[in-house]
């Protein structure tokens, strides 16, 4: 069985917190790790473990959409994807010690844009 996917690819880049800040105020990091996001991505990635999988997507040309592809061609997928001028997709997540977050956009490129063969 081969299964296809189309949706978005991005980096997620988490920043852990033990409190989010007050208005007008600084906090410190307690780390920072960097995650494929996109909920195309996620699904995609979870549904290789299983099955032979193509994921198409779309990214940019700059230094996140190289980082983007070079994990997701880690994944043994088949990937079809379409570079456009720009920067790719990225996410910024804000997780403090509660387990509440804070979910920020920074745009790019994410969604496959072609015409499937």
């Amino acid at each position: 069985m081969r299964i296809a996917v189309i949706g978005a690819a991005s980096i997620d880049r988490y920043v852990i917190l033990d409190l989010f800040p007050e208005r007008d105020s600084m906090v410190f990091a307690r780390s920072t790790h960097n995650f494929i996001g996109g909920s195309g991505a996620n699904i995609a990635l979870n549904l290789s473990h299983c099955v032979e999988t193509d994921f198409y997507f779309g990214t940019g040309n700059d230094l996140s959409s190289k980082w983007i592809l070079e994990k997701l061609s880690l994944s043994g997928m088949n990937l079809s994807y379409v570079v456009e001028n720009g920067s790719g997709a990225e996410t910024l997540v804000m997780l403090d010690s509660q387990g509440e977050r804070r979910i920020i956009s920074l745009g790019g490129h994410a969604l496959f844009r072609g015409v499937i063969d």
